[in-house]
């Protein structure tokens, strides 16, 4: 009985490990990919490694491309301590072209 016992506790993070990767893999599949508009960014943070924090413009995104035609302004970022602001991790290979396209102002 207590070797099961033994099995069970070490099968279980693996388990549960498998049970959250293939939830993430279908809701990755299960979303769609939508283009927004950015403005004001602050490309670093040494505490946090790589990411690019920005707010949407709203007025120049289109709307038509999410539900029903409408912007979900309140749902698509997330309140934080020091306002209302996006934050967006990239890997570090992408960091600079990213960077370098927000100071170009590119929109590819």
């Amino acid at each position: 009985m207590n070797k099961k016992l033994w099995i069970a506790a070490l099968a279980l993070p693996w388990v549960c490990l498998l049970v959250w990767t293939l939830s993430l893999t279908v809701q990755r599949f299960r979303g769609s990919e939508v283009t927004v508009r950015v403005m004001g960014y602050d490309p670093r943070d040494l505490l946090s490694g790589h990411y690019i924090a920005y707010e949407i413009d709203w007025e120049h995104t289109d709307c038509t491309q999410f539900a029903n035609g409408i912007c979900p302004q309140e749902e698509f970022c997330k309140e934080a301590r020091w306002g209302r602001q996006c934050r967006f991790y990239v890997p570090e290979t992408q960091a600079q072209r990213l960077d370098k396209l927000f100071r170009q102002g590119g929109e590819n």
